[in-house]
């Protein structure tokens, strides 16, 4: 839309307090209830002060803008748009809403006729960024429905704030926050960042995770080192833990199946993820996810990509990375790219001249997350197979008791002659079944406690690991 482009476009002579914006709200509202043309101009003006606004708005601000929003947008004679954003004024304050029916027959007819809301979606969103949808914390979007969307630094600063209307595409600076470099920061600092998150989550203190996450999402583009692959698992299991808490499921999995295929030998102790737990439930279902697609990224001459600490100009298409630009060995880009979110061109954001771009079609880095995930889905094989060996042992030890009974009860001087042949078809068909399970049980508990199948790596990951190795030696010193 026009006017959403001229908000973000006009910058800001001073913040505004929400208060003062709620206000005038009301005041608005005042003067247009009986005529939405009579604060159809009034409304887009206010609209794009929304990016100015110094904290989060409140639930009940939301919706009243909403309500506003509904009689300028009936004004502009766009009644679908009028009655979605009725819609999202009576999910948001529905008593409110049935007040401000009885003060403008106009908006108690857009009441009528709008539609109920649907179940929200998860919108993807950086980790150094706090998102407020329509007023509340956390990043849901109702399909169908406007958006009044701000995003604040992890300081609580502003970044970005809009209103959007149903057609508009969610903005993708929500997900690329600017960040605040000062200067380089040591990977190491942002490990224990990860490492105090971990430590918080297990020792129940909500605030310290978020605090911890929230500093290593700030530090995280102004890392001075490529992140390691162990490190990179990491961020991806406490970035699947938030979202678990946060009640985005969908992106636990991405997030747990990423970390999985980066550490395919990490177990999450019951302190993180109990057995029987709803989050132990996810995790293991990310386990047994099927493998991503992966996407070309254009990689422009002299500029290695890394995707979660491995040399790369692709990365998957479905799950979350971390993804950090190098020239001559120095990093010069470093985000977190959330599941499913298209990548600024690198071009642009690197502030490069137009050049020859150098696409891989076979990278090491694919190489290796192959090797991974056929490591990872032999490990989960074996564990699969040392279940099933448990429980033939178990049962053959229980037919080899029925076969024990039935062998005794031929000394039984009792026994009825006309007995004695089912006695023997009995001893016979347990002692074979009883051998079968045995035999079938220590096979898969001996061939799921081979160390040697962790040691199989294909010729290909092998060069790839080789060529990685290389890259990461220092530069010759003249």
């Amino acid at each position: 839309m026009l006017w959403i482009s001229l908000a973000l476009a006009t910058p800001c002579p001073e913040s505004v307090a929400p208060a003062d914006f709620t206000a005038e709200l009301e005041a608005l509202w005042e003067r247009g209830a009986t005529s939405g043309s009579a604060i159809r101009t009034d409304v887009l003006a206010l609209q794009a002060r929304i990016r100015c606004l110094s904290a989060p708005l409140d639930a009940t601000a939301a919706a009243a803008f909403h309500r506003n929003r509904a009689l300028a947008s009936l004004a502009a004679e766009d009644a679908d748009v009028a009655r979605a954003s009725a819609a999202a004024a009576r999910r948001l304050a529905p008593e409110a809403s049935a007040g401000w029916a009885t003060e403008s027959p106009a908006f108690a007819g857009l009441l009528e006729s709008a539609p109920v809301s649907g179940p929200p979606e998860d919108l993807v969103t950086s980790l150094a960024a706090r998102v407020y949808t329509d007023g509340t914390e956390g990043a849901r979007r109702f399909p169908g429905e406007p958006l009044l969307l701000q995003v604040f630094a992890a300081d609580g600063e502003p970044v970005e704030a809009t209103w959007l209307s149903p057609r508009d595409p969610t903005p993708a600076w929500i997900a690329f926050p600017p960040p605040g470099c000062q200067g380089p920061i040591p990977t190491d600092r942002i490990v224990e960042h990860a490492q105090e998150a971990h430590t918080a989550y297990e020792v129940l203190d909500p605030q310290g995770f978020r605090l911890a996450l929230e500093a290593l999402a700030v530090e995280l583009p102004c890392a001075d080192r490529v992140m390691s692959p162990a490190s990179a698992a990491v961020v991806h299991r406490l970035e699947g833990v938030r979202l678990f808490s946060t009640g985005n499921r969908s992106g636990a999995v991405r997030a747990f199946q990423e970390a999985q295929i980066l550490d395919p030998a990490y177990v999450p102790s019951e302190t993180i993820a109990p057995e029987g737990s709803s989050i132990r439930a996810l995790w293991d279902r990310a386990g047994t996810a099927a493998s991503a697609p992966w996407l070309p990224i254009e990689t422009p001459a002299g500029v290695t990509l890394w995707v979660d600490g491995l040399r790369t100009s692709s990365r998957p298409a479905t799950l979350p990375s971390i993804l950090q630009a190098t020239v001559n060995g120095e990093v010069v880009w470093s985000r977190f790219v959330p599941a499913t979110v298209p990548l600024p061109p690198l071009r642009e954001v690197l502030d490069l001249p137009e050049g020859e771009v150098a696409v891989e079609a076979v990278t090491p880095a694919m190489a290796l997350y192959e090797a991974a995930g056929r490591r990872h889905e032999r490990f989960r094989q074996r564990r699969t197979a040392r279940g099933v060996a448990v429980v033939l042992l178990g049962t053959a030890v229980g037919t080899f008791m029925v076969n024990t009974l039935a062998a005794a009860s031929f000394e039984d001087p009792t026994l009825h002659p006309d007995h004695v042949r089912s006695r023997a078809r009995t001893s016979n068909v347990t002692f074979a079944v009883g051998f079968g399970q045995l035999v079938g049980g220590a096979g898969l508990l001996a061939w799921s406690e081979l160390p040697l199948l962790d040691r199989v790596e294909s010729r290909e990951a092998r060069r790839a690991r080789r060529d990685q190795e290389v890259s990461e030696e220092p530069p010759a010193q003249p």
